[in-house]
């Protein structure tokens, strides 16, 4: 299975996913590649796998879910999405786009929403070090992308709380 975790810009996705791989027993990961520069707080090989453009045109027959985002180029290798042997769940965080190519490839995918207020977004955002222009592309595209989900898969949408509690709810969902 497939955890995937969805979100506007400086909802938490990573922070989420990270504190699940922690966990190390249930969860299980995989590093996509980007063209887009590191941010401070990511590393190499473990956030993304960080390559220029001509790599990752080099490598783009190998992925199977390719997406262009501010400019930037992201892609997923198909062995990545494989059903893990030992059954562990699969972390993800892909777009809504992603979400669908999934659902249209047949996995079996449950989704967290992490529906966090726009403010605390831009709030969180900014901390980052994102530019403002930045910033308030990324909100205006979340705001038209993730207004309505239209998934089949099962959607747990999270609203508030701390990361601790959020954690639980994830793993009462997925079971």
């Amino acid at each position: 299975m497939i955890l995937n975790i969805l979100g506007g810009g400086g909802s938490g996705k990573t922070t989420l996913k990270f504190a699940l791989l922690r966990m190390g027993a249930k969860f299980t990961g995989f590093v996509p590649y980007t063209t887009r520069p590191k941010r401070p707080d990511e590393t190499d090989g473990v956030h993304y796998h960080f390559v220029s453009t001509e790599v990752f045109q080099t490598y783009s027959s190998t992925f199977v879910l390719k997406r262009e985002a501010d400019g930037w180029l992201y892609g997923v290798k198909w062995n990545n999405l494989e059903q893990k042997a030992d059954g562990r769940v699969l972390v993800a965080t892909f777009d809504i786009d992603g979400i669908r190519a999934l659902e249209a490839m047949h996995k079996k995918v449950k989704v967290i929403y992490l529906n966090i207020p726009e403010l605390e977004r831009i709030r969180r955002m900014h901390a980052r070090g994102d530019e403002p222009a930045t910033v308030i592309r990324r909100i205006g595209i979340d705001q038209r992308r993730l207004s309505h989900l239209n998934l089949t898969s099962p959607v747990l949408e999270v609203r508030d709380g701390d990361l601790n509690e959020i954690v639980e709810r994830v793993l009462k969902f997925v079971g």
